[in-house]
């Protein structure tokens, strides 16, 4: 959480229980004017909690608080007297967390932070700021519930899409009010507030309905703003001029979230930390801490916001977590690994005061895991692979070293070029140079197939689904060439919705990843940072296999996890016997 400004003579009083929290009150009156309400959460009155940027130091405005002077960013000042422009009247309580909580104490910060999720979700609405109105602004917002009106009740990206050409009529013609609404449109999801990591939990903590945007004097209903998105994405699907006036990726990302929180997802703690990764957090503590209320795999008391803990000890605690956790994914943290690659221009910037087996979670950027389950939305999901077989984690964490027992298995030979573009609709143009064109027809030993078949499976990891068949991901996956030369304007529906999935299961396998081949002969994708004489291993209880690096004679440091084909679902350690202390090498990560 950010530390706010320093007050000038408030004194807050001291918090009397776990569950207590403070509310505003508004006093009318010539300044800006508030009091403070103690309750206890679970019995608090209707109140609406404010989500918001905080704006610059140089930036402050004084209040009065029960009586007291306190300095606040200028853009929380213009939120709390935008909150009263219609959807909150002057009695209503009103949570915001630069004023409700006490900045400037370490252990009330702490404790507070472990009520985010609980008062977000216990607000009766959220009031999302994004400024003081601006050009287009007010008609954007009136164009929002209208638009809304007329696809009707149910809204979805589906339905929107079906629309075909007819979808235009939103999009007006020159000069028109769509046209400026759309272009106001631009300039509100250009917002900052969109790329505050905390927003991830609070835009998500209630239904579509009781999520309110203001700007200005105008609000509209996270519903409205939603049927706004799809009308958007779906006039860049039938004209691509239409999408060059749309930069709607973070509104899209928040709401695609929204959505998996609204159906009941399953929403995995490391899956959160990935998802919020994409954000922006002065204090790279919060990725983690505001990860936790919406993680459904960890429990309140497992990992406890501490702000005197360091960022090193903190982003320590979630793998402590995950090696605690059930054999087949204690090791899911290492898919989270980002490792230098001087060659790549996005993957070069990294944290050399962390250990290379400590995911950072400052590193910005949607970099994937293998995918090592077939179903995300459930709690025991079956597994996709399993390299390690039933080979048990031996672990330990000492110091800046982690322990794991494993076994080498190959070395990398060569690398081909990184895939740095994580959008389908870009195409293979990378994933087409890793093509083996001269021996396509040869045989792969691993799998008995071609090397044609090999590599179509190995480019998407061998995981996939069809657009018209179940949800689930299954095994095996292979790329479709002649599908993907298509020209899709040519192309039936059925077959643009089949080739995107198909691109977009590609790119979840390849993006910051790199073709390789090793020198027993096999391919693999391996992490962007991989290099000729690094090593392939198993590591017990790993349901993958791992690329690491020779430190020096006792030490490796961890490059990344890899897709190996042919050696993903315990080849590599079948016939070994079960007891893991009678073979491999305990490798030592630093």
């Amino acid at each position: 959480m950010e530390v706010g400004p320093a007050n000038l003579t408030l004194v807050y009083r001291e918090l009397k229980g776990k569950r207590t929290i403070r509310l505003l009150r508004f006093l009318p009156g010539p300044e800006q004017a508030y009091s403070f309400v103690y309750v206890d959460l679970d019995k608090a009155p209707p109140y609406v909690a404010l989500s918001y940027t905080w704006g610059t130091q140089a930036q402050l405005r004084t209040v009065i608080v029960d009586g007291q002077r306190l300095s606040i960013h200028n853009n929380l000042a213009d939120a709390l007297s935008g909150m009263y422009s219609g959807i909150v009247s002057s009695t209503m309580l009103f949570w915001a967390d630069a004023i409700c909580i006490n900045q400037r104490d370490i252990q009330e910060r702490s404790s507070q932070v472990r009520l985010m999720d609980a008062l977000y979700r216990g607000a009766e609405r959220v009031a999302i700021w994004l400024g003081n109105a601006f050009e287009g602004s007010d008609l954007l917002f009136d164009k929002m519930k209208i638009w809304d009106e007329d696809i009707g009740e149910t809204t979805s990206l589906a339905k929107t899409m079906s629309m075909g050409p007819s979808i235009s009529r939103f999009y007006g013609v020159e000069g028109s009010s769509e046209r400026r609404a759309w272009g106001a449109h631009r300039v509100l999801c250009a917002h900052e507030w969109w790329n505050r990591a905390w927003i991830v939990q609070e835009a998500t903590a209630l239904d579509s309905t009781s999520v309110y945007l203001v700007c200005g004097s105008k609000w509209a209903s996270w519903k409205c703003f939603r049927t706004t998105l799809q009308i958007g994405y779906s006039l860049a699907g039938v004209n691509q001029t239409m999408g060059t006036n749309f930069n709607q990726t973070m509104a899209l990302r928040i709401d695609g979230f929204r959505e998996q929180r609204e159906c009941g997802d399953y929403l995995r703690l490391l899956e959160v930390l990935q998802h919020i990764r994409c954000y922006d957090s002065t204090d790279p503590r919060d990725k983690v801490y505001a990860s936790l209320g919406m993680a459904c795999d960890i429990s309140n008391d497992e990992i406890i916001p501490d702000y005197s803990k360091s960022v090193l000890e903190v982003f320590t605690e979630v793998v402590q977590w995950s090696l605690k956790r059930t054999n087949s994914d204690a090791l899911d943290f290492l898919g989270y690994v980002v490792r230098p690659a001087p060659s790549s221009q996005w993957l070069r910037d990294y944290d050399p005061r962390l250990p290379s087996w400590i995911p950072d979670w400052k590193i910005k950027g949607n970099f994937p895991a293998l995918r090592k389950y077939t179903e995300w939305d459930v709690s025991e999901g079956a597994r996709s692979y399993n390299a390690s077989g039933n080979h048990e984690l031996d672990a330990t964490i000492k110091e800046r070293n982690l322990s794991v027992r494993g076994l080498h298995f190959d070395e990398i030979i060569q690398v081909l070029t990184i895939v740095e573009d994580n959008l389908s609709e870009s195409g293979a143009s990378t994933e087409k140079t890793w093509i083996p064109t001269s021996r396509l027809q040869g045989k792969y030993q691993a799998t008995n197939e071609t090397i044609n078949e090999a590599f179509n499976r190995t480019i998407m990891a061998d995981i996939g689904n069809e657009v018209d068949g179940p949800l689930e991901l299954s095994r095996p996956y292979s790329m479709d060439w002649s599908l993907e030369a298509r020209d899709p304007t040519e192309l039936a529906p059925a077959d643009v919705s089949r080739r995107h999935n198909m691109l977009v299961h590609m790119k979840l396998a390849t993006f910051a990843r790199r073709f390789f081949w090793t020198k027993r002969g096999y391919m693999g994708l391996a992490p962007a940072a991989a290099e000729v004489g690094d090593e392939v291993c198993v590591l017990f209880g790993g349901q993958v296999l791992y690329v690491v690096r020779p430190f020096d004679e006792t030490k490796h440091e961890f490059i990344g996890e890899c897709y190996l084909h042919g050696w993903m679902d315990g080849e590599a350690v079948r016939g070994l016997g079960e007891d893991g202390e009678s073979f491999g090498r305990m490798y030592v990560f630093e």
